[in-house]
């Protein structure tokens, strides 16, 4: 029961009511539940620099973890909770880290791409130890560019979700970026529908069918650059 309701936190398919952390990016800007895009070309090492707050006017014993959600085969990422690194086999932090009433712990997302291009997406998640139900998360996004002048940097796209929750079916929209193909998966990872979006900016999926729970979105272009994004059904 332990390592479903891990998988949980991590996939961001769990709902909680409050949590007793916040999540900042390199730049100290609140970055909790959202998403960090970072760029480079031809590197060898890509970074994601958290610090984790405890907002709460008691210690927290923290734990943090990772989930892939997508990434080059060859490609390979650690984290760095506290003092201690992690390997890639490594769900979550083996020692947990005590956060004192306002005070911050820092974390570093490493991710290699081993000469490959393309996009990695990894959700990270930090709760506390004894209370999995109190937590908070944060999706890094990696793209490496690979060879150089080959993929000039894009900006960021932009998403909306229409509604979210989605009772019946789900809108999808876009700008930014010109997708080929959007896919529907459940939590699970299972892909359930493809749509072809070559000249549009928007597509449907109907729900009504469908059990409730987390679900994913997951653009893809012809440069097999991916973005991926959840919503409640």
């Amino acid at each position: 029961m332990k390592r479903i309701v891990l998988l949980a936190i991590l996939s961001g398919g769990a709902l909680h009511a409050q949590s007793s952390f916040r999540i900042y990016d390199d730049q100290l800007i609140d970055v909790t539940s959202g998403v960090i895009y970072i760029a480079d070309t031809n590197a060898t090492q890509m970074l994601c620099d958290l610090t984790v707050e405890n907002v709460d006017s008691v210690s927290r014993d923290v734990v943090a973890g990772r989930l892939v959600l997508t990434a080059p085969v060859t490609s390979s990422n650690a984290m760095i909770w506290g003092a201690t690194q992690y390997p890639p086999n490594a769900d979550s932090s083996v020692v947990s880290e005590i956060i004192a009433p306002a005070g911050m712990q820092t974390f570093q997302g490493l991710y290699f791409p081993n000469n490959n291009g393309g996009i990695a997406t990894i959700n990270y998640c930090f709760w506390d130890r004894l209370d999995m139900n109190n937590y908070s998360c944060v999706t890094a996004t990696f793209d490496n560019f690979f060879p150089a002048g080959m993929n000039p940097p894009l900006a960021p796209p932009q998403f909306w979700y229409y509604p979210n929750p989605a009772p019946f079916t789900i809108g999808v929209g876009w700008s930014g970026w010109e997708y080929t193909t959007v896919n529907l998966y459940s939590s699970d990872g299972k892909l359930l529908e493809t749509r072809d979006v070559r000249g549009k900016n928007e597509c449907a999926f109907v729900l009504t069918d469908m059990p409730n729970g987390i679900f994913m979105i997951s653009c893809v272009d012809d440069d097999g650059r991916v973005s991926n994004s959840r919503f409640v059904h």
